[in-house]
């Protein structure tokens, strides 16, 4: 048992070793949504070890529901919310899988072995998992195309789920509860936008983030895209504005493809 391990559950002796199967933190800057960080904290930290905590984070297209999660998962790491944090792409059924599989391997359960049975062998470790546990699953949106997540799931107390997903009116599982994301303040959007895009900190670029930041109603890809294509190519915000304005189609969709070749995080 490692050291880290020992501090965080002392009462399960060898048993215990952690497991952190997450994406790298996101590159750059990072939208803070605090109160909704330390609502899934609340959340999740209850003393009721009796019933499974599945909770769904929910929000706009692109309004950092995955950052979120993402940072959520780190700061539990950090402070020891969880001995094990597991992270799988959920979009599709194939992307599942292809997480569930990535994991099981770092159980050496055997890459030969049938995908049901791998999948039935990772189910039962993690519902004999001794210690608090969590699984996420991400951007889970499809629900008519995606098998039942139910079948996916452990059983067992010390597993904890949070979703990610856009639709707020449905449920990913029978006895999930919904966090919604809320919009970005505006302070907290400018702030985020004068950062990314590199401006000096002066009264005129602030007024032009709060033009930029309305216009770009708040969502944090968005202003994280219109960030990088400023520092980029060295353009005032009023510019950047101004071709938004335009509405040309071609330019628009320009400066999402370079933003998304550039920087994945959401």
């Amino acid at each position: 048992m490692n050291q880290k391990a020992s501090r965080i559950f002392p009462n399960f002796g060898s048993k215990v070793s952690t497991h952190y199967h997450i994406p790298p933190p996101p590159r750059g800057t990072f939208a803070s949504f605090s109160d909704t960080l330390l609502t899934l904290k609340q959340r999740f930290s209850t003393d009721d070890l009796s019933t499974k905590k599945v909770i769904t984070l929910t929000g706009v297209a692109c309004g950092g529901k995955s950052q979120v999660a993402l940072e959520f998962c780190y700061q539990a790491q950090s402070e020891g919310l969880f001995g094990a944090i597991f992270w799988v792409k959920a979009a599709s059924t194939t992307s599942i899988e292809k997480g569930l599989n990535g994991i099981a391997e770092t159980f050496n359960i055997s890459k030969e072995d049938p995908a049901e049975s791998k999948l039935g062998t990772l189910k039962a470790i993690l519902s004999a998992w001794p210690y608090p546990y969590l699984l996420v699953f991400d951007n889970y949106n499809s629900g008519d195309s995606i098998r039942d997540l139910e079948t996916y799931i452990p059983s067992g107390p010390q597993g904890s789920v949070l979703f990610t997903r856009k639709s707020p009116g449905l449920k990913a599982v029978s006895q999930d509860t919904t966090v919604h994301l809320p919009a970005l303040r505006l302070q907290d959007a400018v702030e985020l936008l004068l950062k990314r895009s590199a401006v000096a900190q002066t009264d005129k670029n602030y007024e032009q983030g709060v033009k930029l930041a309305l216009a770009l109603n708040k969502i944090p890809r968005a202003i994280l895209q219109a960030g990088s294509y400023i520092k980029k190519h060295r353009i005032t915000m009023h510019a950047y504005l101004n071709m938004l304005e335009k509405g040309d189609a071609r330019t628009v969709a320009w400066l999402v493809n370079e933003f998304r070749a550039e920087d994945r995080s959401c």
